[in-house]
């Protein structure tokens, strides 16, 4: 049995959880949660560079079809990880090494009942796959990606 959708009280709850465990001084009061009807991935964090806020998206379609149990919880690993670092740092060696220390997955399950919309390759392992969204380094080996082009459905 699925866990039930949490409320945004929860999902804070389980944020702080996480931020006490690996970032004890991290000052999540300027982080607002939101639950996203339209976003395709697990889940997203906006910041601004002209004021200390934070907006974490997390998509309702995404965990209603993977769980909102452990799932969620890698989810918000992920996100509190773009929080904590400066906010170009991306996907680069800093997030790397943040991501091994933390356990967290880099990359978010599929929803195989969403079409794809276009064909990565990356230029070091040769992985191939589709993807929702856009893509900039392969989930493998987290080197550049060359766009294939957009697959028709």
């Amino acid at each position: 049995m699925r866990n039930p959708e949490p409320t945004i009280s929860e999902i804070r709850s389980r944020l702080k959880k996480i931020r006490n465990k690996f970032y004890p001084n991290l000052d999540l009061s300027n982080t607002e949660i939101v639950i996203s009807n339209r976003l395709i991935k697990a889940g997203r964090i906006t910041q601004w560079y002209s004021i200390p806020k934070n907006k974490l998206t997390i998509s309702r379609k995404y965990h209603t079809h993977h769980g909102w149990g452990d799932e969620l919880d890698e989810t918000l690993k992920h996100e509190i990880i773009h929080i904590y670092l400066p906010i170009n740092c991306k996907h680069g060696q800093r997030y790397r090494y943040e991501r091994k220390r933390t356990s967290a997955k880099h990359y978010s399950k599929w929803i195989k009942s969403e079409p794809s919309r276009n064909l990565y390759k990356c230029n070091s392992c040769s992985h191939q796959f589709e993807s929702q969204v856009d893509e900039v380094e392969c989930p493998k080996c987290y080197d550049t990606l060359e766009c294939l082009g957009e697959i028709s459905i």
